[in-house]
């Protein structure tokens, strides 16, 4: 246990975050939708356990805390491809955020949106685009000349999904974490 967070170690290659479990009511069950989840799918996850009120973790003030180095450490040592940021929102539905297409590959937003749309009506970048200065989804994409080391999106989980659809949220996450796995060689 971390100051301000915990991680759920995990093997594969998806890092699941949850940086604002702790509140207020928009992110409620965010914590809860990732820890279970990366039981389930035996991913790494980091889940923030302060009120955004006090410190968003999300945002540039974080760059310099616990938080942000456990991403980065397991990034590192863990060669993580993908980094799913759950976030919760008022309003009702489901949206992936990719900073408009800078963060993910078309084909993983493609594999995201699908694996959630099983489940729930989903948008890619209508109002949640992952673009705040600072946010996990900007600042820990990788790439290189060739492309993507470490991709990133942010999901947005409205209140209905989150409370009474939650296990349907668990499933989908838990779904594109074993492709992106399977894909890089980790196994289902």
């Amino acid at each position: 246990m971390h100051r301000g967070f915990f991680e759920v170690m995990g093997e594969g290659y998806v890092l699941l975050t949850a940086p604002h479990a702790a509140g207020p009511v928009a992110d409620l069950l965010t914590g809860e939708i990732v820890e279970e989840a990366a039981g389930r799918s035996k991913c790494h996850a980091i889940i923030g356990n302060t009120s955004r009120e006090k410190l968003d973790l999300n945002r540039a003030q974080a760059w310099e805390t616990e938080f942000r180095e456990s991403i980065n450490q397991l990034v590192e040592d863990h060669r993580i491809r993908l980094i799913i940021d759950v976030h919760g929102k008022q309003h009702a539905g489901v949206e992936v955020g990719t900073a408009e297409g800078t963060t993910a590959s078309a084909a993983t937003t493609e594999i995201v949106r699908r694996s959630l749309a099983k489940h729930f009506a989903t948008e890619v970048n209508k109002k949640y685009k992952g673009l705040k200065h600072g946010s996990i989804v900007t600042s820990h994409v990788r790439r290189d000349q060739s492309g993507f080391l470490t991709e990133a999106v942010q999901i947005e989980f409205g209140l209905r999904e989150r409370y009474s659809l939650r296990k349907r949220a668990v499933d989908g996450i838990v779904e594109i974490a074993s492709i992106v796995n399977r894909n890089f060689g980790a196994g289902a």
